[in-house]
């Protein structure tokens, strides 16, 4: 595993980073199996297929506000940064993971480990 410096640099860098993730995650085709759902209406594979387009939409919002929300996380800490990393490493251990659904956990700060 690569060492890397982490400073106010460093934080800010990867915060413009994930900040350009949404707009890709925004950019990507449409699923478009509504179509091919109609076609197969009453099928075993058509019902979940019908359901799969807005899946794929929400998919897409869940990520678009899941990178938004670790972008604004290294900013906040990049701007926060005093010369140590042990203030921002507890604000980003206290993040969820990206598939928890908990998305507010980093603006309450640091919760204690039970």
């Amino acid at each position: 595993m690569a060492a890397f410096e982490v400073n106010k640099e460093s934080l800010g860098a990867a915060a413009v980073a994930l900040s350009l993730l949404p707009r890709e995650v925004n950019q990507t085709a449409a699923l478009g199996s509504d179509p091919v759902a109609k076609n197969l209406q009453g099928s075993t594979v058509g019902t979940p297929l019908a359901r799969a387009e807005s899946a794929a939409t929400v998919a897409k919002g869940v990520l678009t506000a899941r990178f938004n929300e670790f972008a604004a996380l290294l900013q906040l800490s990049a701007d926060k940064f005093a010369g140590t990393d042990e203030d921002a490493a507890q604000r980003i251990a206290a993040v969820a993971d990206l598939n928890s659904g908990t998305t507010d956990a980093w603006m309450f700060g640091p919760q204690p480990r039970k």
